[in-house]
């Protein structure tokens, strides 16, 4: 309830109608869905200091998020976090992301290229030529950084538009070969991370399943089996 009535206070604060595009999600929220620290959530949408022989400087941020102040991000910067970790992962330096993102600003004139179809088409072979003239990165280099990237968006789910309609991020103790067994939805429990193909919220499982409910109870409850009860709020924390 709580996440409807802030959404809800955000959609009329904003007077947007998008559910794709609404202020939802604090940062906090945005590092347990996808798994990434909030200290690097938060640099890469607010940008941070640096220091260099000069004095400091400062890195503008990568995604733009839907709120500035205070910092609440929509789902279609969730799906940019999501994109933008995998080639992270890979060890690219921050700034040479930073410039490959904002070559692909300009080259599709929008402010959330990450997120567009176009990332799934010849987005990726301009990001990656980007980066291979701003950074000495080997052919096989590049070759693991387009196979992380093409594996994150697999898991972006698109409408006939191409616009990013759900998103099944990794889960922490699954293969990236296997299906997520989370889902975020905008349009189902107000964008709150829920067990895949149901409108089940991971968070109450696990409220449910820390104040000491059964796995069996809860299956029985919510009429879905024990493994992908399991397998969903393993995204969180060990279950036993």
């Amino acid at each position: 309830m709580e996440g409807a009535i802030f959404r809800a206070a955000m959609r009329e604060r904003t007077g947007m109608r998008d559910p794709h595009k609404i202020p939802a999600y604090s940062l906090t929220d945005a590092g347990r869905y996808l798994g990434v620290p909030v200290s690097t959530i938060r640099s890469w949408v607010k940008g941070r200091d640096y220091l260099t022989t000069g004095g400091t400087r400062r890195w503008p941020p990568i995604v733009k998020p839907a709120m500035d102040s205070p910092c609440v991000l929509s789902f279609e910067n969730l799906v940019e976090l999501h994109v933008l970790r995998a080639t992270r992962n890979k060890g690219v330096r921050i700034d040479a992301i930073r410039d490959a993102v904002f070559h692909l600003e300009e080259k599709y004139g929008s402010q959330h290229p990450l997120a567009q179809q176009e990332m799934q088409t010849d987005g990726v072979s301009i990001f990656i030529e980007v980066l291979g003239k701003l950074i000495d990165v080997s052919h096989n280099g590049q070759v693991a950084i387009r196979k992380a990237i093409e594996v994150h968006l697999k898991r972006i789910e698109r409408d006939d538009t191409g616009m990013p309609v759900r998103l099944y991020p990794f889960a922490q103790k699954h293969s990236p070969r296997t299906p997520s067994p989370v889902a975020i939805d905008p349009r189902v429990q107000f964008g709150r991370l829920c067990v895949t193909g149901t409108n089940i919220t991971v968070d109450d499982l696990v409220s449910r399943h820390r104040a000491g409910e059964e796995l069996r109870t809860l299956s029985r409850d919510f009429d879905t089996p024990v493994g992908k009860l399991r397998d969903a709020m393993a995204h969180y924390y060990e279950v036993a």
